[in-house]
């Protein structure tokens, strides 16, 4: 018998909150999924244990674009030039407890890297019911795009399968803040937040579901969970927005993680235990 699907926001080394969670949501291990949009590493307590979860056969997940620091880092620069080789150093991205590990740092290196490689920068997951989901890091929007020209340009779920063609096509990345290949725009893209925080577009043309393009789940930019003020999740142009800062969970009530059920349409909260 086919079991549940979930997805869950980023985790940041949040191994004991994600524990909860799937205690919460009632997970079985032997039959559900666990669709993941990233960012398993960094800021928080334990980026080994959640690197670990590659290996679960339940376990699915996108690179996130603290993965990809991660693997700029470890392949001297090549994916962002030699000169970005130490922005994974950068305090702000929390990457001390690589530095940290001692014996592990074989088995990081030797068995969960090889893994992490493959991890694709988008899935498509089909439902029982016949409709599917979509699972990226940061957005999925056209390479046309950029905050600002008033105007939105999305793949529909007919269209996505030209993605993969479109990755080395130069855009300019909001969030990332450069003109940069196009894949980037996967794991760095804020161009629909941004534009809805300068009014840049809208809201009626970004707020709810796009006709035609089945729901994206994604991360990378912290939101407020329930209570915070704003709609949650936040649903833009069919992008569901998981992140609402599992690694900062206990300094503010608002901050915890975030796990949705495609099928049903549910969503659960978990903050500080």
């Amino acid at each position: 018998m086919t079991g549940r699907d979930f997805v869950v926001g980023d985790l940041h080394g949040s191994l004991r909150l994600l524990e909860i969670a799937l205690e919460g949501v009632h997970f079985d291990r032997g039959r559900d999924r666990l669709f993941s949009v990233g960012d398993l590493v960094d800021r928080g307590q334990n980026s080994l244990g959640c690197l670990q979860l590659l290996q679960e056969p339940w376990f699915h997940c996108v690179r996130g674009n603290h993965e990809d620091l991660m693997l700029d880092f470890l392949d001297d620069g090549h994916q962002y030039g030699s000169g970005s080789r130490h922005a994974w150093l950068d305090q702000a991205n929390g990457s001390g407890w690589y530095f940290e590990l001692w014996h592990e740092r074989a088995y990081l290196e030797e068995t969960l890297v090889p893994i992490l490689r493959r991890q694709p920068l988008f899935l498509t997951v089909p439902l029982p019911d016949g409709r599917q989901f979509h699972v990226v890091h940061a957005e999925i929007v056209t390479a046309g795009y950029d905050m600002g020209e008033g105007h939105l340009a999305f793949w529909t779920d007919d269209t996505l399968s030209e993605l993969p063609g479109e990755m080395e096509r130069t855009a300019f990345v909001s969030g990332y803040g450069d003109v940069t290949t196009f894949r980037n725009r996967l794991l760095w893209g804020r161009s629909q937040v941004l534009s809805l925080n300068y009014g840049a577009v809208p809201e009626d043309e970004l707020l709810g579901m796009r006709p035609g393009l089945s729901p994206i789940y994604c991360g990378h930019t912290i939101l407020p969970g329930p209570g915070g003020g704003t709609s949650w999740p936040l649903v833009l142009q069919s992008h569901v927005l998981l992140d609402t800062g599992a690694y900062q969970a206990g300094r503010d009530q608002n901050r915890g993680l975030t796990v949705a059920e495609p099928l049903t349409g549910g969503f659960w909260f978990f903050g500080a235990p």
